[in-house]
């Protein structure tokens, strides 16, 4: 049987001679009629026959007319399609009836409106087809036009070799050939799921093999599409016992899997074409959903772990502990540390009690911290009434010296602001001393890996806590080492307080005082007198240092106890004196 999927608009009854002569004789052909609606969209539709110049209509024929979808893919076919006045066959269900010997007018009955049925051998086969805006059948393509899957595709040239080639003449008996315009420049073409510029005629003769194969397509419906859609949340949960990322997103690839798996399944052994798009889309965006929740959940307990260990590092160390969690390896570096002690720290406690003392060390830690952490500091934990503080590290800081002064000025002055809130009894007896020191020590996480604690070690902390407890002996409020002052990038004028080894140390430490809040007004005079009797101390004359130290003893302790120290020299001289004390008590 030939189908014929050509409308010879512009062709001439001598063109169409031989076909229509062919046809008188009964060779079996279906035509191809149009309906085409106006241009201006008034009036009914026009029909154009395989043959217009001919006044007869050739039968049997069948309706060209195709839907295309939204995004202008031929994906569906119309069996059954709306005519001038009443439904008319399309050309592959006009072949189908042909192949079968059934007449279109007599043999098909149409017991109500969209549904039309026939006695195939001897068998009542009902096809119930809506109209056209839901009738139409999903085509089960067999494959591109290309590559012939499904169909042998012939030009004009082959089938004239196939024919000479043909022992009987008749090379394609008991085959159903469709002939349409597939040439350049007057093809009748379109897009289909395998493609563009794909043959029309493939959307008949592929209807016409659903027909004959029973293969069409059909959607699952919405009942199907739920049924698809509730396999989300079940992947979802499953999703639970996914801890970690990684295992969310294979889960994800093998739902991905498992979806296009069962929709490859409905396909082709049942012919139902689920939602697998829809779902795969859906699984995909729960997923992502699920991604982002699990993310912005690990981000708020991180910030939570990291507002709560804030309160145990400064910020500086905790960066460090967060980006190296676990390292036990100790690092030299090179800082500037600053240590503060209380003083009468027993009798404060005694006359306050533990509730009491305990307020009182947080309001001391507080102004503390305050002032190192607005220069960048890092902090040790406090030990007792004991405050660390350090610059240098875990980052270098090329100016942690001045950082450093800075601080222990900005801490000099919250001091005397918080003191004047004390009690008189608690101002009595409130001291302290700040000292700062320069050079090497070691950092890193001190323990053992079941618990350990991030800080300095080395003999820094412990020449920085020598010197802090100098300030009670010398009597002021800030040490500074030289080591410190010679880092400072513009140190402020200085006196030399001595030169000492302290208990436990055998290097010598030069210790030098510098202005801060709380210095007296004519701290610079007093500094340059006071450089003047030292330089006698150093060199050894003692009697005249003691009566020029002791000219300044009245309003600066440390002039006193050098004045003293001189006095005792002049009267039992040192042997060997390099200029340098030595301190038997801490």
């Amino acid at each position: 049987m030939i189908v014929l999927d050509v409308i010879y608009a512009r062709g001439t009854p001598d063109m169409a001679a031989p076909i229509l002569a062919a046809v008188e004789k009964g060779s079996p052909v279906v035509f191809a009629e149009a309906l085409r609606q106006p241009a201006d969209g008034d009036g009914s539709a026009r029909r154009l026959r395989s043959f217009p110049f001919r006044t007869w209509r050739a039968e049997p024929a069948g309706l060209i007319n195709i839907d295309v979808d939204a995004d202008g893919v031929h994906r569906s076919y119309t069996l059954l399609r709306a005519g001038e006045r009443d439904a008319e066959p399309a050309l592959a269900l006009a072949a189908y009836l042909a192949l079968r010997g059934m007449d279109w007018e007599s043999e098909v009955r149409k017991p109500r409106p969209g549904v039309i049925e026939w006695k195939e051998d001897g068998a009542g086969a009902v096809c119930e087809i809506a109209e056209p805006a839901q009738a139409a059948r999903l085509l089960n393509f067999r494959g591109p036009w290309i590559t012939g899957a499904g169909f042998f595709h012939l030009s004009l040239r082959t089938l004239r070799e196939l024919h000479a080639a043909a022992a009987n003449g008749q090379p394609l008996a008991g085959k159903v050939v469709f002939i349409g315009n597939t040439a350049t420049g007057i093809a009748d073409l379109g897009s289909t799921s395998f493609g563009p510029n794909q043959p029309h005629v493939l959307l008949h003769a592929t209807a016409l093999n659903d027909l004959l194969q029973n293969a069409a397509l059909r959607r699952t419906g919405r009942a199907g599409d739920a049924l698809a859609l509730l396999a989300v949340p079940l992947l979802l949960a499953a999703a639970g016992w996914c801890r970690g990322k990684r295992w969310l997103l294979l889960l994800w690839a093998a739902g991905i899997a498992g979806i296009l798996a069962l929709g490859l399944a409905l396909i082709f052994r049942c012919g139902w074409v689920p939602a697998t798009a829809t779902t795969a889309a859906l699984w995909t965006a729960a997923v992502i959903v699920e991604l982002g929740r699990r993310h912005t959940l690990e981000l708020a307990e991180r910030q939570r772990i990291r507002s709560t260990m804030g309160l145990y590092f400064s910020p500086r160390v905790l960066d460090d502990v967060l980006e190296n969690p676990g390292r036990l390896e100790p690092r030299q570096v090179e800082i500037t540390a600053l240590m503060t002690d209380l003083r009468n720290s027993t009798p404060l406690a005694e006359m306050l009690g533990a509730d009491g003392m305990l307020a009182l060390l947080n309001r001391v830690f507080a102004v503390e911290t305050r002032a190192v952490f607005a220069e960048e500091g890092s902090l040790e934990n406090p030990v007792g009434d004991q405050f660390l503080a350090y610059w240098g590290a875990p980052e270098p800081q090329p100016d942690a010296a001045d950082r450093a002064l800075r601080a222990a000025c900005a801490l000099i002055e919250g001091m005397r602001q918080l003191e004047a809130t004390f009690e008189p009894r608690v101002r009595e007896l409130f001291g302290y001393g700040v000292a700062l020191h320069a050079g090497s020590a070691l950092m890193g996480n001190i323990g053992s890996e079941q618990f350990f604690h991030y800080g300095l070690v080395g003999d820094l902390i412990n020449a920085t806590a020598r010197v802090e407890s100098l300030t009670k002996h010398y009597g002021v409020l800030l040490i500074l080492t030289r080591e410190a002052h010679a880092k400072l990038s513009a140190p402020p004028p200085a006196r030399v307080l001595d030169r000492v080894i302290v208990k436990g140390r055998s290097t010598a430490l030069e210790l030098l005082e510098v202005p801060h809040p709380c210095s007296p007004v004519g701290f610079p005079e007093m500094a340059a007198h006071y450089a003047e009797a030292f330089a006698l101390y150093q060199r050894g004359a003692f009697a005249e240092a003691a009566t020029r130290f002791g000219v300044l003893a009245a309003a600066d302790r440390p002039s006193a106890l050098l004045a003293e120290r001189c006095r005792a020299f002049a009267a039992s001289p040192p042997a060997d004196w390099t200029g340098i004390y030595r301190l038997d008590a801490k």
